[in-house]
């Protein structure tokens, strides 16, 4: 699990297939890095919820880190305008 003090920021991105949806790129700490390594590798192909504040949005598949330095990711949508915005 990991929470808000582990992302430095999220930025919305419109997705490719849909641009009026939208997908989340999210800039983690160095611990966040750590537990999304933790969170991603074991469930790779799993589909997961994406939960904020106790309230889950949708479910996704994480996108897994290749190197030892990449600290940003993309959480997959789609998320409507407002929910992006909101999270």
């Amino acid at each position: 699990m990991i929470s808000s003090k582990d992302i430095e920021e999220i930025k919305i991105e419109p997705r490719a297939s849909d641009p009026d949806m939208y997908d989340l790129h999210l800039y983690l700490t160095e611990r966040g890095r750590k537990m999304w390594i933790g969170l991603s590798v074991p469930n790779r192909n799993t589909e997961l919820a994406f939960v904020v504040d106790g309230l889950m949005y949708r479910k996704f598949i994480p996108r897994m880190l290749y190197d030892d330095s990449t600290r940003d990711i993309i959480v997959d949508g789609p998320f409507d305008p407002a929910t992006a915005q909101e999270i």
